[in-house]
């Protein structure tokens, strides 16, 4: 009786591990992860670590610079692309953080279109259609201030360059720059 409930104990182990193996076995990729893929393969111009500054309005006459640091890489085999970013400024010896965020850009295979979740700490997620003109991302959202969008340039070899703009009756008032070089 014992040697038959051992029996029991080691084919129900066996059982166990070879159902937990075969969803990893079967982790194949889809058509429509292939073309995620190939949609997410054509922003590996963003891929790396970067770092700048940025400078934005914190006020009707303020400015602030800030040093910034950013991130892209992939993730999921290759279906994400995971942009993470951090801003500080340094006043009297403290080092503080103004800028924490990160950005989850998928391809919709479905919509035929980017998608873009970002989070910033303090403002909560939002999601928008993100736009892939020829080296250069653009997205937007609403805030209380206003529709924002963000125009990222990446035509010069090695470079971030960004703005960010936001709506002012029937005109655009920017109030972010960052430039960035890749590391």
């Amino acid at each position: 009786m014992v040697r038959r409930k051992a029996a029991v104990a080691v084919s129900t182990a066996a059982i166990i591990t070879m159902g937990a193996a075969v969803p990893l076995q079967g982790q194949g990729t889809s058509e429509a992860d292939a073309e995620s893929i190939a949609a997410i393969e054509r922003l590996s111009f963003i891929l790396g670590e970067w770092e700048g500054h940025s400078t934005a309005m914190t006020g009707p006459e303020t400015r602030t610079t800030s040093e910034v640091t950013e991130r892209a890489s992939l993730l999921a085999g290759g279906t994400v692309l995971l942009l993470e970013g951090r801003g500080t400024v340094t006043e009297n010896g403290e080092t503080r953080v103004v800028h924490d965020a990160i950005g989850i850009i998928t391809w919709d295979p479905a919509g035929g279109r980017y998608r873009m979740r970002a989070y910033r700490v303090g403002q909560g997620w939002t999601d928008s259609e993100l736009r892939v003109p020829e080296h250069t991302l653009e997205w937007g959202m609403d805030s209380p201030g206003g529709r924002v969008r963000f125009m990222l340039d990446f035509s010069q070899p090695d470079r971030w360059m960004e703005t960010g703009e936001i709506r002012r009756g029937d005109r655009w008032v920017q109030f972010l720059e960052m430039d960035l070089r890749r590391r």
